[in-house]
């Protein structure tokens, strides 16, 4: 009998809401102090520090107190843009900041018919202790 993946149900993308996540990082000890989001472009006129977006962009950060980063990337003889925009504050205000903030840049990208792609991650200085178990794992595979 062969095996098939025909047969088998694809796996669901576990995904979790911005409040939730914060909320298992607040109750772990951990509460992120801030959080980065980086947009990237493809379209090749958003590489000229001309464009529109730059400055709509440069306008966003400076409202909601934030340090933005420019950079073009080569890859596979492609240019991409990214921007790279970091919120330092309270975990409390995270959620209300992040919504706020990536609701202005969707109706910027929208306005300037652009379609990039997006992260989004925490930031703090006091990260989740690495699992002593990992650690007997590794110890366990030498012998």
């Amino acid at each position: 009998m062969s095996i098939s993946k025909e047969n088998e149900t694809p796996e669901e993308e576990q995904v979790m809401e911005l409040a939730d996540a914060l909320q298992y990082y607040v109750d772990e000890g951990f509460p992120p102090e801030g959080f980065v989001v980086r947009y990237t472009f493809g379209e090749p006129s958003v590489n000229q520090e001309s464009h529109p977006v730059w400055e709509r962009l440069k306008l966003v950060a400076a409202g909601k107190d934030m340090n933005l980063q420019r950079r073009v990337l080569l890859f596979k003889e492609k240019s991409f843009t990214q921007y790279e925009m970091v919120w330092m504050g309270h975990h409390k205000l995270l959620v209300d900041t992040t919504n706020s903030v990536c609701e202005l840049v969707e109706n910027i990208t929208k306005e300037l018919d652009l379609q990039p792609t997006f992260t989004f991650g925490f930031l703090g200085s006091n990260p989740p202790p690495v699992e002593e178990v990992e650690s007997e794992e590794a110890d366990d595979d030498l012998f």
